[in-house]
């Protein structure tokens, strides 16, 4: 999980090319069996969530983000194509993992002890949270606490939605005001309603928020500094440690050979680098 934003297309399923295949035609991961799609690795991914996950081209169609990047390239290790799932409920996205509907997620998950319950990680990418306000910040907000008596937008079923339950929990036992919390199933929708004045901040992770801010100056700016940083993970289903494998070796061969850190140049969030 905004420009004003990419135009969200509801359960897309693109096709996406390798990045480049292995050298003689010989792939130098083992591709694992039981894919749900013979030759394809299939990955959940909520998009709109730039710039790690994106729709673009003239028709905002073609997927694109780091994150689209970083799974075409693991599939490429493996002789594979890369196909990208659009849940548009990021709040089900594990579901559709257990029900085989695809692979893998790659999605800008924070990996968490209690997702961690459910599926197994192979964390890539460092990501704090941030705050989003209007530009020129006119209400002084620089930490979760100033959002005290305040409305503040979130994704639902993200850990932004557990930091301001917690910020809440402390604003009670210091009897102050609580943060009115408004949760939206699509992040740009989330961040729109602080150029609306629905809410007076919308809390996100950095990369995101990044994003909106270098590519709508003149709307919003970050307040204050990321917080909470925490990995990113590839999701893989519990009962398939054989793609668990082949995705590990595959990520260690990206990071070797320079294609890891040639995407997080291509889309300026080096700083996130594992």
């Amino acid at each position: 999980m905004k420009r004003i934003r990419l135009a969200i297309a509801a359960a897309a399923l693109l096709s996406i090319l390798p990045l480049s295949g292995a050298a003689h035609g010989a792939a130098p991961v083992a591709a694992p069996a039981g894919l749900k799609t013979s030759g394809t690795l299939t990955f959940g991914t909520n998009f709109g969530y730039p710039p790690m996950e994106m729709y673009g081209g003239q028709n905002a169609n073609i997927a694109t983000g780091a994150d689209v990047d970083l799974g075409t390239a693991l599939a490429a290790k493996m002789g594979l194509k890369a196909d990208f799932v659009n849940i548009t409920d990021f709040g089900t996205i594990i579901v559709g993992l257990e029900s085989n509907h695809y692979d893998a997620i790659i999605s800008s998950m924070n990996v968490t002890p209690e997702r961690e319950k459910t599926v197994n990680f192979i964390p890539y990418f460092n990501s704090g949270q941030s705050i989003v306000v209007k530009a020129g910040n006119p209400l002084h907000i620089s930490t979760l606490a100033d959002l005290s008596g305040r409305v503040a937008s979130v994704q639902a079923g993200t850990v932004e939605v557990d930091s301001l339950n917690a910020e809440n929990a402390l604003l009670a036992k210091a009897g102050k005001p609580l943060i009115t919390i408004k949760s939206y199933a699509l992040d740009p929708v989330a961040l729109q309603t602080v150029t609306l004045g629905r809410s007076v901040a919308e809390v996100t992770d950095y990369p995101v928020a990044a994003y909106d801010v270098l590519t709508s100056p003149k709307l919003y700016q970050i307040a204050g500094k990321q917080f909470s940083a925490s990995p990113y993970g590839i999701a893989v289903r519990k009962n398939d440690p054989a793609l668990l494998t082949a995705l590990n070796a595959a990520y260690k061969l990206v990071k070797s050979d320079g294609e890891y850190a040639k995407i997080l140049k291509k889309y300026h969030i080096e700083q996130g680098a594992m």
